[in-house]
Formats: structure tokens, C-alpha cells, sequence
């Protein structure tokens, strides 16, 4: 056993889910059927799709980096200026016009995946320009409106949720692969999950709401930091349009492959001025040019190639694998933070741009919300090499077959890098 400032890091030598071969995973999902994080059995919180998504988006912001050049500074700032008026002065304007002209049932529909249905006559054409400026404060109230006429619905589920909303099953008993698991005092029934249906709490935009790149760029750089997001798209905030509304990743790379995302954004008569509080657009430009960070060291593995997609499923696979074993080795622990290796960085920050609903997942496994908003130093990255070698039995930096090893580039592990 490792002792971690009173916390007891129970080491796993009949294995773990680190160890379950490949032939045994779900032949829908390509992923373990369960896998153990901390004293639960859960479904794998984030899909191959997801991340194949997320590279594809990677992969366009790679292209803007190269693009812009020694530009680039300049355009995160751009970016954030849109990012702002985006969510500020449009988005208010849609949902609005969403809320306000159509039954609160109606925008709450459940699709197989998304939140909404697609977009009313209100959201098409200039019918937006001759709208009167709606307030936050009616937004809000319209909002709420709709929430409570589809929780009505939907009780008894949240009732059983303890309102975190989407469902996964828990199984209280450990996986035969983690007999050294602890079992939970209490029951737990439910946690978020993106492989069920999603509940009227989360909405997804329809692909035609979907923003430029630049908007999206300064979205994607925001919801890095889980917890400031969630602090800026609380009640009366700026970017509180944006508190119930899920990143829509799979929508966004389909318009990338497909060459469909629009340039730019619709013309409105005014733009609201934004509250003192919160972030503004130098935060938001700074973290902007912090999560090339992000997009270098993936890079660096040849995970942003074109060929790189439609080759085998097995680093994605494992990286997944991995990023649960992360969390277990949180959980197992009271350290705030861990380093991870490149490939469960990528499926940390796919993981991240659930916003609230992986603030939501991590607090429910973990004890506590998953806010770490770097990849930390090399002594932390060794200190949790150490710590996995111990409970696992397996070496952290592991070898990829396409360029070296799953580390973080030397000029990467500054510690203002995302």
C-alpha cells in the first residue's frame, strides 16, 4: 500500500481494467462494458466517437495556428471578441425567440441526441432583426418556465437522480478485474452519462445554430476551466445562455468533414456591453492561445493527421481505458491534481467539454469536482507515474506507434500551458 497524506492508495495486484483484454470490450462500444472509478462500476463517461470528433476539431484549430502564425495572439483575441458577442447578443436572441414563440415542452424535445428539435421560423431569416432586445432577466425567467414544465415530466427520474440529470446505472459491487475496490456505504443509482439519453437540463443546438470556428475555438478554450465556466455561465452572468447548452462536438466535426461551418456570424443592430464580473475577452483570448498547448502535443503523436482517423481503433481505445484508470487513481486518493500523459490528456479535455455535466460526473465519482486546469510540471507527471506503477503494476509512459512516447513535449510542460 501507498500512503498519500493519510489516504491509503490500495495497489490492485490481481489487476485492473488496464489488464482486461481487448477481444473482452463491448463489441457496440469498442470499450470495457464497466469500468471501476473509485467505488463504482460505470459506464465509459466518453466514447471512441467523441474523441475520433474531437481530433477533428483539434485538427481545424491546428490549421488556424498555422494559418495565423505569428498572428495568432491577435486572432485568439478576435476570437474572444466574437465568442462574447456570440453569447451575449445572438444566442440570447435565438433561445428567446425559441422560448417565448414555442410551447416550453416543445424546446425541451428529446431527440436520440440532441436537446433541441430543429430550428422554428423564429431563428430563420431577418424575423431576428426586428425582435426587441430581450433582457437577462426575462431569458432567465423564460428559462426557468421551460425547465419546470419538462422536469414535471421527467420527476420520478430526478427523483432517483439526486438532479444531476442524464442516467447511467451504478453497480455498487466492484468489477472482477478490481477486487480490491471499496464499496460505497450507500446505494448510488444514477450518474450522467453521454451514451443515454440526454435529460431537458442539457441542450444540444441544432447544426444550423452552429458558430464560426473563431466562436467555437473561444468556446472549446473556456470550458477547460470547469470550474471558472461554471462560475461565468451562472445566473446573471454573461455567458449564462450558455449554462444548460452542451458543446455540440459530433455536429461540429461532421461540418468540418463536410466543409458546412459557417464563416462568420448573422448581423445584429446592437451588442449588449458585458457585466465587470467574470471573465472578459483577455481572459478568454488568453486561454485561447494556452490550449495550443493542447493542440501541439497531440500533434506531436501524429493524432491530427488525416491518416490518423480511419487507421485501427487500439490508441484511442486505450487511451480511453487509461483516462477511467486516471480517475480511479483521483479517486482512490486526496490529491487535487495529477499529471496526465498526452493520450489521457485528450480524453480528459474531450471529457471537459461536457461543462457542467463533467463537473457533475467527476463530483459524483470523485468526491469532489475534477477542476484542474493544467497538465502540471514533470515532477507531478512523475509523482503520478509512481503512484500508477503502484495500484496498476503498469508503466505510465507508454510507447505509441505512431511518433514515441504518450509525454508531454519539454516546451508543453510550462506551467502556464493548458
Amino acid at each position: 500500500m501507498v500512503l498519500i497524506k493519510g489516504f491509503l492508495t490500495r495497489a490492485r495486484p490481481d489487476g485492473s481494467v488496464l489488464d482486461l483484454p481487448v477481444d473482452q470490450y463491448d463489441h457496440t462500444t469498442h470499450l470495457p462494458e464497466r469500468i471501476q472509478v473509485g467505488p463504482y462500476s460505470v459506464k465509459p463517461l466518453v466514447r471512441v466517437s467523441d474523441v475520433r470528433d474531437h481530433l477533428t476539431v483539434l485538427a481545424a484549430f491546428a490549421n488556424v495556428a498555422r494559418r495565423e502564425g505569428a498572428n495568432f495572439a491577435r486572432f485568439a483575441s478576435h476570437a474572444a471578441q466574437e465568442y462574447e458577442f456570440w453569447a451575449l447578443s445572438i444566442l440570447p436572441r435565438r433561445r428567446w425567440g425559441r422560448l417565448s414563440g414555442s410551447s416550453a415542452g416543445s424546446s425541451h424535445s428529446l431527440p436520440s441526441q440532441s436537446m433541441d428539435s430543429s430550428p422554428d421560423a423564429s431563428r430563420r431569416g431577418s424575423g431576428r432583426e426586428r425582435m426587441s432586445k430581450p433582457s437577462v432577466q426575462s431569458i432567465s425567467a423564460a428559462m426557468e418556465a421551460g425547465r419546470s414544465n419538462s422536469e414535471s415530466a421527467v420527476n420520478s427520474q430526478s427523483a432517483v437522480t439526486g438532479g444531476l440529470g442524464l442516467q447511467l446505472p451504478i453497480h455498487a459491487e466492484p468489477l472482477a478485474l478490481s477486487p480490491t475496490a471499496l464499496s460505497p456505504s450507500s446505494s448510488v443509482s444514477s450518474l450522467p452519462s453521454p451514451t443515454e439519453p440526454h435529460h431537458p437540463r442539457w441542450r444540444m443546438m441544432a447544426a444550423s445554430e452552429i458558430p464560426p470556428l473563431t466562436v467555437l475555438m473561444a468556446w472549446h478554450a473556456h470550458l477547460l476551466y470547469p470550474a471558472q465556466y461554471a462560475s461565468d455561465t451562472a445566473d446573471g452572468q454573461n455567458y449564462m445562455p450558455l449554462a444548460d447548452m452542451l458543446f455540440p462536438l459530433a455536429d461540429v466535426a461532421t461540418a468540418i468533414r463536410n466543409g458546412t461551418l459557417p464563416t462568420s456570424l448573422e448581423h445584429v443592430r446592437e451588442r449588449r456591453s458585458h457585466s465587470i464580473s467574470g471573465w472578459c475577452v483577455p481572459d478568454i483570448a488568453a486561454a485561447v492561445q494556452r490550449q495550443a498547448g493542447v493542440v501541439t502535443a497531440v500533434g506531436e503523436l501524429g493524432w491530427l493527421d488525416p491518416s490518423f482517423l480511419p487507421g485501427p481503433l487500439a490508441p484511442l481505445q486505450r487511451a480511453i481505458v487509461r483516462y477511467h484508470a486516471w480517475l480511479d487513481l483521483f479517486a482512490a486518493t486526496n490529491l487535487t491534481r495529477l499529471g496526465p500523459t498526452i493520450d489521457i490528456e485528450l480524453v480528459w479535455r474531450t471529457h471537459q467539454l461536457r461543462g457542467g455535466a463533467f463537473r457533475s460526473e467527476t463530483d459524483k465519482l470523485l468526491g469532489r469536482p475534477l477542476d484542474q486546469t493544467d497538465r502540471g510540471d514533470e515532477q507531478l507527471l512523475r509523482h503520478t507515474g509512481h503512484l500508477w506503477s503502484k495500484r496498476y503494476g503498469h508503466s505510465y509512459v507508454e510507447a505509441t506507434k505512431a511518433r514515441g512516447i504518450l509525454h508531454p513535449g519539454r516546451h508543453s510542460m510550462r506551467r502556464d500551458t493548458v
